[in-house]
C-alpha cells in the first residue's frame, strides 16, 4: 500500500504538471491556481510518507480530498467541450485503492454533489441533467469495476499468502525431520563406534583374564608359581594393558 500511494502520488503530480502546462496556454488561471497547489501538497505528502509510514492514512485523506475537490471544479466550471471531467474516472481507483473503508461514502458524496449541481441556484453549470446522470452512471460503473477487481485482487493476495505460510510451514516440518534423521544417523554411527572399540576390547581382555584365572587356579590348587611364570604373565597383563 505504501508504494501504491507513492506511485499514485507521482503519477497524479505528472498529471497535474501535464494539465498546468495545458491551462498556462490555455490561460486557465483559475486551474493553474488550484493544479499548482495541489503539486506542492504532492510533494509534501511523497516526503512525508517516505519519512514515516505513519502518515499513510492522513496521506490518503489528503489526496482523497484534494482530487475529490478538483473533480468537482473541472465539473461545475468547465463545459463538456472541453473534456476535463474524463479525469473523473480515476477517482474510483483513488477511493477504493486508499480509502476502502469509507469508500462507499466519498463515492456517494460525489454523486449526491453531481447531480445536486443543476438545482443550485449560483452554480452556473454547463452539463444538463441527463449528462450529469450519464456521468453518474459511468462512475458508478467504473468503480464497481473497479471494485470487484480489488476483491479478487484481495482473494489473490489472501491465497497467496495462505500458500507462503503453509510452504513455510512445511520447510520447517522438513527441517525438523532432517535434525531428527541428522541426530539418528549420528547416533547411529556413535553405536556402530562403539560397538566396534567393545568387538577390539573383547580379545585383549580375554588374555588378562586367562592370566590372571590362570595364576589364580594354581594358587588355589597349592601349586608353585616360578618367578619366570609370575613375570611372564604379569609382563603379558601389562603389555596388553598398554595396547588398550
Amino acid at each position: 500500500f505504501f508504494s501504491a500511494i507513492a506511485l499514485f502520488i507521482i503519477l497524479s503530480s505528472i498529471s497535474v504538471i501535464f494539465g498546468l502546462i495545458g491551462n498556462i496556454f490555455h490561460n486557465h488561471f483559475e486551474l493553474i491556481k488550484i493544479e499548482a497547489s495541489m503539486l506542492v501538497i504532492s510533494l509534501i505528502l511523497f516526503f512525508l510518507l517516505r519519512y514515516k509510514k505513519d502518515f499513510f492514512h492522513f496521506c490518503s485523506i489528503v489526496l482523497t480530498t484534494q482530487f475529490t475537490t478538483l473533480f468537482l471544479f473541472l465539473i461545475y466550471n468547465f463545459s463538456p467541450e472541453t473534456m476535463k471531467h474524463l479525469w473523473i474516472f480515476t477517482y474510483p481507483i483513488l477511493i477504493l485503492y486508499f480509502e476502502i473503508k469509507y469508500a462507499l461514502l466519498w463515492i456517494s458524496f460525489m454523486l449526491f454533489a453531481i447531480l445536486i449541481a443543476p438545482f443550485l441556484p449560483y452554480v452556473n453549470i454547463y452539463y444538463d441533467l441527463f449528462q450529469l446522470f450519464y456521468l453518474s452512471f459511468v462512475l458508478v460503473i467504473i468503480s464497481l469495476i473497479v471494485y470487484f477487481y480489488k476483491i479478487k485482487m484481495e482473494d489473490a493476495k489472501n491465497t497467496i499468502s495462505l500458500q507462503s505460510e503453509q510452504l513455510e510451514q512445511q520447510l520447517q516440518e522438513l527441517k525438523s525431520k532432517d535434525n531428527m534423521l541428522s541426530i539418528q544417523s549420528k547416533q547411529a554411527v556413535m553405536g556402530e563406534m562403539i560397538s566396534m572399540i567393545a568387538h577390539q576390547w573383547r580379545q585383549p581382555l580375554s588374555t588378562i583374564i586367562l592370566n590372571i584365572s590362570n595364576l589364580q587356579l594354581k594358587k588355589m590348587l597349592h601349586q608353585e608359581i616360578s618367578d619366570e611364570e609370575m613375570i611372564k604373565s604379569l609382563g603379558d597383563i601389562t603389555d596388553t594393558i598398554v595396547y588398550l
